[in-house]
């Protein structure tokens, strides 16, 4: 039970803003379990007590009839009604509860994801989430239909023979110490398995995301190795888990077989007595086994709730990665961005950037020049704040702190960034630039960035932009790719625009395009630029290089 309600108080957040229709859903279907677990039962004994008693009459033969039939209709009302429900609420809880964790860690400090697999994140959310919430939506449902159950057939055996009452009482403390020999074990194995079966998704992520590099290199047995270890290693999981998880199933499976063969020597006895007559042996009987069903029900929760605790523990380890924090402040309009003093470093060795000054100002361009590896791109970083949760107050826009800056509205409104391998949203090549649905609509600005870039796609080119901007991005090239982004910075007409390695896949006569576009339109902005290329660096009004050639020098 304390696993259960840790698993609840973890996922009811993501889910309180559906508290509506997952009630309905509850209530609903607690209904129909109730109604088609009680009330047939009981009609169906006072039925046959009539029937074997000769007392039944012709009326009461078509009312039982009417009965049987009412609650015939009944039972399928509320199946129809419940399925809708439960397909209506198990999905949007799964999505409610995958986005809000997708989004938590957008807003991560880079730093807190370096170095994880994304496949292996995907998997664990989305499986994870899948299975906590419909693990959470079945045991409510379940456990309410379950505890009324019980506690109504409960009753209604005590009322009908207090021994029989008895004997399904005792299974109680059998589930109780069941859960104390096997409960953490499960958990334990049941998490190992996870953690595996994430790493042998990756390992298949891993055939077909490289499969360019795997034929150039011919590394199909070296995969093909990998593949085989990680397959190994979930199958010991596997196995593991069988063995904690076997004796607890085994009670499980067999506590209703032994409980009924105790009631059936029981029962018979009785009947011999005149204790009780058949029809009323038929509904202590079925409700007996029902009550049994219960308990047994009670055991799998119990069992499922260690299992289920070991991907608890792995969505908390992602969801307890704290978010990079936003202030409230807009500077409007910038006027200037400060590093006084600036230290960056990734682990705790050698830092990538060291007491570093500069000033940025409005009207002017810079250019970030360097060895690979200086840090260049390092800085366009913690300029734009994406580092912002290490608290280093070094670096101020207005002479406000990147800390208390709503970095996310001044992203939104005045930041403009073209990276350097720039990702593509699904869509097309509009939506991608301007963010809109109706992205493939033209106007004369980004008619005039295409042609400044030279953009074209087979026959296409920007001579025709409404038939160009409707393409998927995602089958675009990197070169493609890189001008997208490009247009996409320059079309927002930002107050700070920085372009990273802009002119890597573009010819020397797009290149020089791009150079005097720049040039003329740096009035009203900050620009930085991240290369290496000296038809940039002639344009800059100073460059700042970094490194071991660090020396800032105005040109």
């Amino acid at each position: 039970m304390k696993s259960l309600l840790t698993i609840t108080r973890f996922v009811w957040p993501y889910l309180k803003k559906l508290r509506g229709i997952i009630f309905w859903y509850f209530l609903i279907f607690t209904l129909s379990l109730g109604l088609n677990n009680t009330a047939p039962t009981y009609v169906l004994g006072l039925f046959l007590d009539g029937l074997t008693g000769g007392t039944l009459t012709t009326n009461q033969l078509l009312i039982y009839c009417g009965i049987f039939f009412v609650i015939f209709l009944c039972n399928l009302l509320l199946s129809y009604i419940n399925r809708m429900m439960s397909a209506r609420a198990t999905v949007r809880s799964w999505a409610s509860m995958s986005q809000q964790i997708y989004q938590k860690l957008q807003k991560a400090s880079p730093r807190a994801l370096a170095g994880k697999n994304t496949a292996e994140l995907v998997s664990r959310i989305n499986s994870d989430v899948n299975s906590l919430v419909n693990y959470l939506m079945s045991t409510g449902t379940m456990g309410l239909g379950m505890a009324l159950i019980f506690v109504i057939n409960l009753g209604l055996v005590f009322y009908l023979d207090p021994w029989c009452g008895l004997m399904a009482l005792s299974t109680i403390p059998m589930m109780i110490l069941m859960d104390k020999l096997y409960g953490s074990k499960i958990a334990q194995a049941s998490g190992a398995r996870a953690q595996a079966r994430d790493q042998y998704v990756s390992s298949l992520d891993e055939q077909l995301r490289s499969v360019r590099s795997i034929r150039l290199g011919s590394l199909f047995d070296l995969l093909g190795k990998r593949y085989t270890h990680r397959t190994e290693e979930l199958e010991k999981a596997y196995v593991k888990y069988q063995k904690v998880a076997y004796p607890y199933a085994m009670f499980q499976g067999n506590l209703g077989d032994i409980m009924t063969i105790i009631l059936m020597v029981y029962a018979s006895w009785a009947i011999l007595q005149s204790r009780f007559t058949v029809g009323q042996f038929i509904i202590i009987n079925t409700y007996f086994s029902l009550i049994v069903s219960c308990m047994s029900y009670f055991i799998s929760v119990s069992q499922n709730a260690q299992e289920y605790l070991g991907l608890y523990r792995r969505l908390k380890e992602l969801t307890d990665i704290p978010e990079e924090g936003n202030g409230s402040k807009l500077p409007s309009p910038l006027e200037n961005i400060t590093a006084e003093g600036l230290d960056f470093s990734y682990t705790e060795g050698e830092p990538v950037l060291e007491n570093l000054s500069q000033t940025f100002e409005r009207d002017k361009i810079y250019c970030l020049a360097g060895r690979n590896g200086s840090g260049k791109s390092t800085l366009a970083d913690v300029l734009l704040g994406l580092y912002v949760s290490d608290g280093d107050p070094s670096v101020k826009y207005n002479g406000i702190p990147l800390q208390e800056l709503d970095l996310y509205g001044l992203r939104a409104q005045a930041v403009g960034v073209s990276e350097q391998e720039p990702m593509m949203l699904c869509g097309s090549i509009g939506f991608n630039i301007t963010y809109r649905e109706d992205g493939a609509q033209e106007d004369a600005r980004l008619r005039e960035l295409l042609e400044m870039v030279d953009f074209r796609k087979g026959e296409l080119d920007w001579h025709d932009p409404e038939a160009l901007l409707r393409l998927n991005a995602n089958e675009l090239s990197g070169g493609q790719k890189q001008k997208v982004s490009i247009v996409k910075a320059l079309y927002k007409d930002p107050e700070l625009l920085v372009l990273d390695e802009p002119t890597s896949a573009l010819d020397a006569e797009s290149r020089k395009r791009l150079a005097d576009y720049l040039k003329a339109h740096a009035k009203g902005r900050i620009t930085i630029l991240v290369s290496h290329d000296q038809e940039l660096l002639d344009i800059a009004d100073e460059v700042v290089r970094l490194g071991k050639e660090k020396v800032a020098a105005a040109e």
